[in-house]
């Protein structure tokens, strides 16, 4: 799998919690959505060994990693991709005194990011920090996002992200401008 040092994204937040908390939150994949803004789903398939295949999606990308190492409670290497889109990402936990640092490191590769190199860096980087952030609320007990889903009522006036990963298509193709009532297509 190809990547560019190019696109090499770091991203890292301080927890005042103990690697293993850390570590726990972090595997347990199905729990993602729930506090996740970046994740609408996530599942592993199998325990957290070399080899084991993790699906995420984000957004309308449809990413599948496999877990190239993984030494709990300290790193968590995958990679894989969506379509067009390669990613490398290596999760570290470091104890510090008071908790302990988490960073994520990223490497893109792929077609896309050739053609759309800064939007897709600028969109990881949103994405990483909004997961660190997301995790750290998760941990330390305060305010998490409120997200709503399809049907779902919003829970929390104050959840405006604003934030959405550009999906594969759409960083092609413009957007569909809705068209006048007057004009009428058979395709919809």
């Amino acid at each position: 799998m190809k990547t560019d040092e190019k696109n090499k994204i770091d991203s890292s937040i301080t927890i005042e919690k103990k690697p293993p908390e850390i570590w726990n939150t972090l595997v347990e994949f199905s729990n993602y959505r729930s506090w996740n803004p970046v994740v609408s789903h996530a599942a592993i398939y199998g325990s957290v060994v070399t080899g084991t295949a993790i699906k995420i999606m984000s957004g309308k990308w449809d990413f599948r990693f496999s877990i190239v190492h993984a030494s709990p409670p300290e790193r968590l290497d995958v990679e894989g991709g969506a379509v067009g889109l390669n990613m490398k990402l290596r999760l570290n936990i470091s104890p510090l005194e008071n908790g302990s640092s988490v960073s994520i490191e990223a490497l893109a590769g792929g077609w896309i990011t050739k053609i759309f190199s800064k939007k897709i860096k600028r969109n990881i980087e949103e994405s990483l920090e909004l997961f660190l952030s997301a995790l750290e609320r998760r941990i330390s007990g305060g305010n998490s996002y409120e997200i709503t889903r399809h049907d779902e009522k919003a829970t929390n006036e104050d959840d405006r992200r604003g934030f959405s990963m550009p999906t594969p298509f759409n960083l092609i193709y413009k957007t569909r401008q809705k068209k006048s009532p007057r004009r009428r297509s058979f395709l919809r």
